[in-house]
């Protein structure tokens, strides 16, 4: 789908008023940043109710414009835009709250965002109170919404919905990198260690040093060994996010999608190489709880199979030919659907989790297209439009 395309299919759907661009908070937020972003794709479409995008934001073509948002959204540092993640105001330092009034927005957990025009070198960092978000590290904009009982889980103290605020309307401050913490200074930034773990911590039935040994001397070892050191643009990525997810399933194939040997092994290679080779800190290091027992449940229902012994050691892709072949005859019959709905047709017997992935292998090879029907994401076959129902046509744009 192009960018015209998007552009025309968004500006004439309504607005959501309960976040995003219907909102009076995002509004006012959007006078003061339009201009500092001018010429950039900014924001990231999230999923309503989360903090999660739908696309690989790094990316600026998977990016939205100011005139394109509904719903929940975040905006990315472009254009020197520099973000201070406040998630723990009572710890902050000194040096932060030394920095100039500016363009501020509340969270919905009791942290706040700063946002800072800053010319010079920077990189993110992670420090015991927060975050300071220079490079493919987004933040939540104003007017978004967080479904705590859904989205947060057990590990949040609210419930309901809550929504993130514009705090003080300002336009952002300009600032120097020497105005903002040394990220060597923080013990969090100057080590992301955390305590040894032994490969025999856990009790399986396999020994999980023995398996990752294999999986480096397997037919894909050196991409494996890659993502297992952090060499992350080695490996054929450009964000740790989408590295790391590969990382746990391959972890899931050779370790028999065991979540505690797979948590162990990850514990292990992050030890071993805290840092990847953009410098940043591996994301399991700075992330705990919920992501990462939700990053364990996704890789071992996206992966169709596991090491056995008995294989030659080959790991398979995430999307089985199998899982390609169910999707593509539901959407020859759908002609246009949502993955929900392809995950409920006749053909596909597989996870919704398995469904995305497989559309998203599509649709990086041009095999299918979509179009988005309010926050509805429709596929349909490329270059078979004149296949859907007219009427569909019409509501979809098309």
């Amino acid at each position: 789908m192009n960018r015209s395309q998007r552009n025309s299919i968004s500006e004439s759907q309504p607005h959501k008023a309960s976040a995003g661009s219907g909102n009076d908070d995002f509004q006012r937020f959007r006078d003061r940043l339009e201009s500092v972003t001018e010429g950039t794709h900014p924001l990231v479409d999230i999923e309503n109710g989360t903090k999660e995008s739908y696309q690989q934001h790094q990316y600026e073509e998977n990016r939205l414009t100011w005139s394109e948002v509904e719903g929940n959204c975040a905006i990315m540092p472009v254009n020197n835009l520099a973000f201070v993640d406040v998630d723990e105001p009572d710890e902050v330092p000194d040096v932060i709250r030394a920095l100039p009034e500016t363009l501020r927005v509340d969270s919905p957990h009791g942290g706040y965002h700063l946002y800072f025009r800053c010319n010079g070198e920077l990189e993110n960092s992670k420090f015991d109170w927060g975050e300071v978000r220079v490079d493919t590290w987004y933040v939540m904009a104003p007017g978004s919404v967080i479904d705590h009982d859904g989205y947060c889980g057990d590990d949040c103290s609210h419930s309901g919905e809550s929504r993130y605020e514009l705090s003080q309307d300002r336009e952002p401050a300009r600032i120097t990198p020497e105005q903002l913490p040394d990220p060597t200074a923080s013990e969090t930034a100057q080590s992301v260690q955390q305590e040894e773990v032994e490969f025999d911590s856990v009790d399986v039935d396999f020994h999980i040093k023995s398996r990752i040994e294999k999986a480096k001397n397997a037919k894909h070892g050196e991409q494996f060994t890659a993502l297992w050191e952090g060499r992350y643009r080695d490996a054929g990525y450009s964000d740790r996010s989408t590295a790391e997810a590969d990382l746990l399933c391959r972890l899931a194939f050779w370790l028999e999608k065991d979540e505690k040997a797979m948590a162990c092994a990850m514990d292990i290679a992050c030890s071993e190489h805290p840092r990847t080779d953009g410098m940043s800190p591996r994301k399991w290091l700075e992330r705990d709880g919920v992501y990462r027992e939700t990053s364990l449940k996704s890789a071992t229902a996206t992966v169709d199979n596991e090491y056995s012994g008995s294989t030659s050691g080959t790991y398979r892709p995430t999307v089985s030919k199998l899982t390609k072949d169910a999707v593509f005859e539901a959407l020859m019959d759908l002609k246009a659907a949502t993955s929900t709905e392809i995950a409920e047709h006749d053909a596909t017997d597989r996870s919704k989790r398995q469904i995305q992935n497989a559309l998203k292998e599509y649709d990086e090879q041009d095999v299918i297209d979509w179009t988005k029907d309010g926050r509805q994401v429709y596929y349909y076959i490329a270059d078979c439009e004149e296949f859907i129902p007219d009427g569909q046509r019409a509501e979809l744009g098309l």
